[in-house]
């Protein structure tokens, strides 16, 4: 039998478990993206090197719609809550199996329908899949597992609390819950430090030679035993973190025909290289890990050209064609961003869509659209009620000053209890313009800060 494995999700049955049991306790909107990338990490350490994952499928009725019954609003409202997602399976190399809805049938009739469509995929595949990880805690599963195994396949179950039955769990060779690997995961990333991860990297390149920056971050994984988060060590991605934190990581990286590449610098250069005297306490990574600091608002600063292109279709978006304010709703945003961008192959858009949304959302651009006494407020639970441009946002040049004010803000706040000083004006226009900004950019930063180096509430046009 072939040495290959296959992920099967049932789709429908993770997404609204995992929604139940991430939200306790917040009012943030469910962080499928995240869970998403979660999800594939412990699927690619479960598998191993031994073998290929050759398939990756999830199986759900994406046009499904469900009501929010919120005795809050007063009325209910439906709902296309799967809309959005096959861009964002497909973002992370899975398939989505689109399950239809027969005419008349209701969601018992079509979850049924996923569920069967899943476990004809699994028997088909066994004749070059040996590995089966399916991602589901529904006992209705059983006689696939069973199937399976009969059949010589080692079958790991992966299911969201909640949703798990324990039955299941006894006929799989290997069940686990996805919270548990989630919060252990956690645990082990959290104690992964910048000079952990720059001798794991060394490492690497010693045994391997120069890496494509796609390679770099499993095989980090691989050797520390955990997921390394660089937004932990004050990048958004591993590029970013190679690109920008080279010389302290002590490489080289270099642009290749279709990636970039790291190699250790070679003796000669490093004995070239100018002695560093003196360590700037100040830099942009250490601004992205202060917004980015547990246990505080974590706030994304991603590629101002990107974040300018998402921004003025938000506000296109929300906005009607007399140029008033529209009713939209935060799936409906964000399904809007991430289905305009689907045509650029961009890379990670929903998450990129997820945190500037959040920035924008945590800055006020938007107030409360719904009857009722959170009308007009700012602070209110965006993904159940809808929502209107607040007053006084009458461009897409505007949403970005106050998403970018607030962003300063907390960065300032958190500044003075990391070391007492201001933000400086040229770093801030580093990390919100990019690493060359331009006189113009410079002082908008210099706005930002305020002109004794304070951050501002408002800033002038």
């Amino acid at each position: 039998m072939s040495r290959n494995a296959a992920l099967l999700i049932d789709l429908e049955n993770f997404y609204l478990a995992r929604e139940t049991t991430a939200e306790v306790g917040t009012d943030e909107p469910y962080d499928f993206i995240g869970d998403l990338e979660r999800l594939c990490g412990f699927a690619r350490s479960l598998v191993g090197d031994a073998r290929r994952l050759i398939v990756r499928r999830a199986y759900a009725d994406f046009s499904a719609s469900r009501l929010n019954d919120d005795v809050e609003i007063g009325r209910p409202r439906r709902e296309y809550f799967l809309r959005s997602v096959p861009t964002v399976l497909m973002d992370q190399g899975i398939e989505p199996v689109q399950v239809f809805r027969f005419p008349g049938s209701g969601r018992g009739v079509t979850k049924n329908a996923a569920d069967m469509r899943l476990a004809m995929d699994a028997i088909s595949l066994i004749a070059n899949v040996d590995f089966f990880i399916l991602v589901t805690g529904d006992k209705d599963f059983i006689p696939v597992v069973l199937e399976l195994r009969q059949r010589g396949a080692f079958v790991v179950g992966l299911g969201a609390h909640g949703s798990i039955a324990r039955t299941l769990t006894a006929y799989c060779d290997a069940f686990h819950e996805f919270e548990t690997l989630a919060a252990a995961e956690r645990r082990a990333s959290e104690e992964i430090g910048f000079d952990e991860v720059k001798q794991a990297l060394h490492d690497l390149l010693a045994e391997r030679g120069r890496l494509h920056f796609a390679r770099v971050k499993p095989l980090l994984d691989q050797r520390l035993g955990a997921s390394v988060d660089p937004r932990r060590l004050g990048s958004d991605s591993m590029g970013e973190l190679l690109r920008d934190q080279a010389e302290p990581l002590g490489v080289k990286v270099s642009r290749a025909l279709h990636d970039w590449e790291v190699e250790l610098p070679r003796s000669d250069e490093s004995a070239a290289a100018p002695p560093v005297i003196e360590v700037r306490p100040h830099s942009i990574g250490l601004y992205r890990r202060l917004l980015l600091a547990p246990g505080k608002l974590r706030l994304h600063i991603h590629d101002y050209r990107r974040w300018r292109e998402i921004t003025d279709h938000l506000f296109e978006t929300a906005t009607n064609p007399d140029g008033t304010p529209a009713v939209v709703f935060h799936h409906e945003l964000r399904g809007s961003v991430i289905e305009h961008f689907a045509d650029e192959g961009l890379q990670h858009v929903g998450k990129i869509t997820n945190d500037a949304l959040f920035l924008i959302f945590k800055a006020g651009c938007f107030v409360c659209a719904e009857p009722g006494p959170r009308y007009g407020e700012p602070d209110f639970n965006w993904s159940h009620y809808s929502a209107r441009l607040a007053p006084g946002i009458g461009s897409a040049a505007e949403l970005r000053r106050r998403a970018y004010t607030f962003a300063v803000q907390q960065l300032s706040d958190r500044l003075h209890d990391y070391d007492g000083r201001r933000p400086e004006a040229e770093l801030v226009a580093g990390l919100l313009f990019g690493p060359e900004p331009g006189e113009s950019e410079l002082e908008r930063a210099r706005e930002l800060v305020g002109a004794e180096g304070d951050a501002v509430v408002g800033l002038r046009q």
